[in-house]
C-alpha cells in the first residue's frame, strides 16, 4: 500500500501549517518524556490528547506530519530484472 499525503487526515491543510503542527507535536513530546500530560492543538479545531502512557501514538503522528510534509510515497521493492 502506498502513501498518498491527500489521503491522510491532513489533505488539503498547507504546509506551512502542517510544519507548525509538526514543531507542536515535537515539542509535546518532549513534554511526554518528562511525563506530563499533554494536548496537541490539531487542524480546523480539532485537537489530539496524549498520556505519558502514549508515547508510541505521539510519534506516530509525528511521522504522518513529517511525510506529509515530505511529501514522500511509499516505494515499491526493489526487484532484480534478469535477461
Amino acid at each position: 500500500m502506498r502513501f498518498d499525503p491527500q489521503k491522510t487526515i491532513f489533505a488539503g491543510m498547507s504546509i506551512p501549517a502542517a510544519k507548525i503542527l509538526l514543531a507542536n507535536a515535537q515539542a509535546a513530546y518532549v513534554e511526554l518524556m518528562m511525563g506530563r500530560h499533554v494536548t496537541v492543538a490539531g487542524y480546523e479545531g480539532k485537537s489530539a490528547s496524549f498520556a505519558p502512557t502514549d508515547p508510541a501514538k505521539l510519534t506516530e503522528f509525528i511521522g504522518l506530519l513529517q511525510a506529509y510534509i515530505s511529501g514522500i510515497r511509499d516505494r515499491r521493492p526493489i526487484r532484480p530484472y534478469y535477461r
